[in-house]
């Protein structure tokens, strides 16, 4: 951190589900620093620095922290020899949608209204980074297909998950000539943080 950013902080592990995130402090200030795991693309990396980049003019996202040398991210290698990228945000105060209860309709009112902006954000982007194979993609959900019927649900529920895909399947012709645009696609409960007040 010091090396690249000029800060002497103290580092605070948080929870990821791929990446190593910390929360660090310096001075009082707080930021987000995130390092991807190792074989991570290059491509994708700069492609969520340019999101953030794109949406700095948006009040409700972290901006990308500059390093030394002016750039939103850079690299490192590890102690086995592999490439790690890395970057640094704005840490955003406050607490996550999951540990509010209750949750009632003028928040859910306002989350819809901020979402919304934020996708209106996203389609000013011209960015077209695309993984094609990746599963949390909702186009690419058709590998659930398989799966599905390993999760113990009644047959009602599996009958209405196979018409569901077999509706997409049927239609899929119509799908791919619909405009696209980004998405956040992970607007899950620890996904959003709600100011304290």
């Amino acid at each position: 951190i010091y090396s690249n950013y000029g800060l002497r902080v103290k580092a605070e592990q948080i929870e990821g589900e791929l990446d190593d995130n910390f929360k660090l402090n310096h001075d009082g200030k707080s930021y987000f620093f995130k390092v991807y795991p190792t074989n991570t693309d290059l491509e994708f990396v700069a492609f969520q620095s340019d999101i953030l980049d794109h949406l700095k003019t948006f009040d409700k996202t972290p901006k990308n922290i500059l390093t030394n040398k002016k750039t939103s991210f850079a690299s490192f290698i590890d102690d086995k020899n592999s490439v790690r990228y890395f970057r640094m945000n704005e840490w955003i105060d406050g607490i996550l949608w999951s540990s509010v209860n209750p949750i009632d309709s003028e928040l859910r009112e306002k989350l819809g209204y901020v979402s919304a902006r934020l996708v209106e954000k996203l389609k000013e982007t011209k960015h077209n980074y695309s993984r094609s194979n990746f599963s949390w993609d909702l186009t690419n959900f058709l590998w659930t297909e398989n799966h599905y019927d390993k999760i113990n649900l009644k047959k009602e529920h599996c009958l209405v998950i196979k018409s569901l895909i077999d509706n997409f399947k049927n239609k899929k012709k119509e799908f791919e000539k619909l405009r696209k645009s980004l998405i956040h696609n992970d607007l899950n409960d620890n996904n959003i943080i709600l100011s304290k007040g």
